[in-house]
């Protein structure tokens, strides 16, 4: 009990592996650890910009969420492999919420990175944890190799975004905007499948 007469919520983290992430140490009564708790309830969204920050800062939630998906899904090998750094810019133009820039080879021994994922954070901070998720794991998705093996940057008619349309399928429906991007990017394989059948 409290000073008020309340009794005092607690917490009870088990050995059981969290739903989200597959670490152990999930809460009894949710299934999550304490960070994919935090996560899902919104908890680690910057509440307002950094005053000493004019473009630019570091994206710490992007990368827990970022971890966590290559933990769960094996699709995502690749990304694990390579050295990203995740930043929030605080507002980008047109229609992107995020991207992914490969480091160029000029740079790459200053910086000490292969990717920079950049996240608009005036579309983020109003984002649910799903929407999170598909966001991160669509950036994701275009980290690739080239054919000698060097990191390259994927395009939107690679095979690898198919996934994105079956595990976030209801979400990218429900976004008049992204549910247009993706019918035109199904569209793609829809015209590689006819254009192998001419020539097969």
């Amino acid at each position: 009990m409290n000073g008020k007469g309340t009794e005092t919520p607690t917490i009870t983290i088990t050995d059981q592996k969290c739903k989200d992430c597959g670490k152990e140490g999930a809460l009894e009564k949710t299934g999550r650890c304490l960070t994919c708790q935090a996560a899902a309830a919104g908890l680690g969204t910057m509440a307002n910009w950094p005053d000493d920050e004019e473009k630019f800062c570091a994206a710490v939630e992007v990368e827990k969420i970022a971890r966590r998906l290559m933990s769960m899904r094996k699709e995502l090998w690749l990304p694990e492999k390579a050295r990203i750094y995740y930043r929030f810019r605080k507002e980008m133009s047109g229609d992107k919420a995020g991207e992914c820039r490969l480091v160029s080879n000029t740079y790459r021994d200053l910086i000490d990175y292969d990717y920079i994922i950049t996240v608009d954070w005036s579309r983020w901070k109003t984002y649910n944890q799903g929407q999170k998720d598909q966001l991160v794991y669509h950036e994701l998705c275009h980290i690739d190799l080239k054919e000698g093996g060097s990191f390259g940057v994927a395009k939107h008619d690679f095979e690898g975004f198919v996934n994105e349309w079956i595990l976030y399928n209801d979400l990218i429906k429900a976004d008049s905007n992204t549910g247009r991007i993706f019918s035109r990017q199904m569209k793609l394989f829809d015209d590689e499948d006819q254009r192998e059948k001419k020539t097969a």
